[in-house]
């Protein structure tokens, strides 16, 4: 990416998203936030690996019946 933003919100496919996260880090300024949605919650723990893979910091998730939102920052 050519620019950084503050906030990036991503509601992809669990699979898209894995290959996703490492552009999208370097899309988010330091102290930056990315939330995520539309995440199968049989499928948040591989997201969340993922997501902590690319250097997120898990900030909050919330289930919603089969689905998942999560809260990240950067990893500092």
């Amino acid at each position: 990416p050519s620019k950084r933003f503050d906030l990036v919100t991503a509601n992809l496919f669990a699979g898209v998203l894995a290959q996703a996260l490492p552009a999208i880090a370097k899309a988010i300024e330091p102290k930056g936030r990315l939330i995520l949605s539309g995440i199968l919650a049989e499928q948040w723990p591989d997201a969340l690996k993922h997501a902590e893979n690319a250097g997120f910091e898990l900030v909050e998730m919330r289930p919603r019946g089969k689905w998942c939102s999560a809260l990240f920052c950067v990893g500092i």
